[in-house]
């Protein structure tokens, strides 16, 4: 597991570009926009002064280079993985090797629990819908007590006949 963990942050780099903010993007397309212009002022001059195909080509190619260097400096620069699912991560192996592996669970619980929240958001006009997804939760969980409350009384009945 510690090895695996090691590749991942050795190789982690590669997700950078989709970590960034809208933020990081747009100053990485402004560095990308400002040295396209750059270079196309630098091609108009090299046309003027006459260069060869090759030259223009190799110009072109270092260029791009260059472009896709600065605009993965500015996704690098500005991202990050600090946040509490990577951190977490360190922590697997040891204590895995301390306390044993999980149990094994399942979220079927947590999913019925939200079952009810989101058919109250479903039946909401979705303008303002907390205020709605209260009062719906509210009423269901009202009549399932009520529905609860006779079943219990009718066993209650029985029990003293």
């Amino acid at each position: 597991m510690q090895e695996y963990l090691q590749e991942f942050h050795c190789t982690k780099d590669v997700f950078l570009c989709y970590r960034a903010t809208q933020a990081t993007k747009g100053r990485a397309d402004l560095v990308s926009k400002g040295v396209t212009e750059r270079n196309k002022s630098q091609n108009v001059e090299a046309n003027a002064n006459g260069h060869r195909a090759a030259q223009k080509a190799r110009a072109e190619a270092e260029d791009s280079d260059e472009q896709a260097y600065l605009v993965n400096q500015v996704l690098v620069e500005d991202s990050y993985f600090n946040f509490p699912k990577i951190h977490l991560i360190i922590h697997w192996a040891d204590q895995t090797s301390r306390y044993g592996t999980l149990l094994p669970y399942s979220t079927e619980v947590c999913k019925t629990s939200h079952k009810a929240l989101k058919d109250a958001y479903r039946w909401s006009n979705h303008v303002e819908s907390i205020p709605q997804i209260i009062q719906g939760y509210t009423r269901s969980h009202s009549f399932a007590t009520k529905e609860l409350d006779k079943a219990a009384c009718a066993t209650e009945d029985r029990a003293i006949q």
